[in-house]
């Protein structure tokens, strides 16, 4: 019986210690990706604090995978350290095979969704491809100072206290 009840508490205390576990915020980066066949250019439109957890693995911040047309990495400022990694395609990058991009320049949006990190980062796009493998397109750092990001929250959605 006091074994039954020792396994109880036990459990109990692994579940209380698996709540007070906060994952961080999401930060997402707005910007517009735009081209033709031959060549594109980025321009960043915002950085954006979301109300809501990040939802990934924690244990898989680091892509290993190798596939996508482009690559976005998260670094420590200070160190230099990899702290989140995530390959991807893009609409635009389908797009620049069209008939259309021999001729036509067109602009889509699109987003970076990372852990939003305690310390200040640098964030940088990065092309995949045989002519420049990990040639990075876009450079931008994450300052302690966050008046240029949006932190408002999302309407009808309260945050929670901690």
């Amino acid at each position: 019986m006091k074994r039954t009840y020792f396994l109880l508490l036990l459990s109990l205390l692994n579940f209380s210690s698996v709540l007070s576990f906060a994952a961080p915020r999401t930060m997402r980066i707005d910007y517009y990706h735009g081209g033709n066949s031959h060549d594109e250019w980025f321009t960043l439109d915002r950085t954006v604090l979301e109300p809501l957890e990040w939802p990934g693995n924690p244990d898989k911040a680091i892509d290993e995978s190798n596939l996508g047309n482009y690559l976005f990495e998260v670094r420590e400022q200070a160190t230099g350290k990899l702290l989140y990694s995530r390959g991807f395609s893009s609409v635009f990058a389908e797009w620049k095979t069209t008939d259309e991009a021999q001729h036509a320049n067109r602009t889509f949006s699109e987003s970076l969704r990372f852990p939003a990190p305690a310390a200040p980062v640098e964030v940088s796009l990065k092309e995949r491809n045989e002519k420049n493998p990990g040639k990075a397109f876009m450079k931008f750092g994450k300052r302690r100072s966050t008046r240029r990001i949006n932190s408002s929250t999302a309407r009808g959605h309260r945050r929670r206290v901690r």
